[in-house]
């Protein structure tokens, strides 16, 4: 990453979702300090950073993007997402369809078809997201490891950092679990321009 400013999405400590100004990825860092004047400085000792998928990341946008412009009576179209978001029209087409299986969005064909959310943003998760498009694998592999990651309680091939890191690991997953897509649009203060920049 980047030393320097970083655009701060929202802001759960000891967990920030963010987004860094130098490269444009999505970032989720936990971190055992505030943060002031949204600077971060980079220090190894200080944070870990867990990357989502370029799909995740995609993933995340849209459904943002959908609750900010899209509603049953004004549906968000494909292609305009695409198009404000910079997301490749056929692969955006996937990941929402994807999403209207699932149950997160509706969608209607036509002229003025498109796509709105299927439930209230503030009952969706990024939890649901992710899992949805990453699956679970992203909070239960091992931080070193190819695999799951279990406690080296009473093995003889141990993790050396399942224990200390499960702890980590529980703070992530219950910010992912407690934030939602109405909370970020509403510390966006429902400007598009916010999404659109980043």
């Amino acid at each position: 990453m980047e030393e320097g400013t970083l655009k701060i999405l929202c802001q759960k400590l000891p967990v920030l979702f963010l987004w860094s100004e130098a490269t444009g990825n999505f970032q989720v860092l936990v971190v055992s300090r505030s943060v002031n004047n949204g600077k971060l400085r980079k220090n190894r000792n200080l944070f870990i950073n867990i990357m989502l998928s370029t799909t995740c990341k995609y993933a995340v946008r849209a459904i943002i993007f959908i609750g900010l412009k899209g509603s049953e009576e004004n549906r968000a179209n494909a292609r305009v997402i695409a198009s404000e978001l910079g997301i490749p029209m056929q692969f955006l087409s996937k990941i929402l369809q994807i999403f209207v299986r699932k149950g997160l969005l509706n969608s209607f064909k036509g002229p003025t078809g498109g796509f709105f959310l299927a439930k209230e943003a503030k009952d969706i998760t990024l939890l649901e997201i992710v899992k949805i498009i990453d699956g679970p694998s992203v909070f239960e592999s091992c931080l070193i490891g190819t695999g799951l990651c279990q406690s080296s309680s009473g093995k003889a091939e141990r993790c050396p950092v399942h224990d200390r890191y499960s702890k980590v690991r529980k703070e992530v997953v219950d910010y992912f679990s407690s934030e939602t897509i109405g909370g970020i649009i509403d510390r966006m203060g429902y400007d598009e321009g916010v999404l659109l920049k980043l």
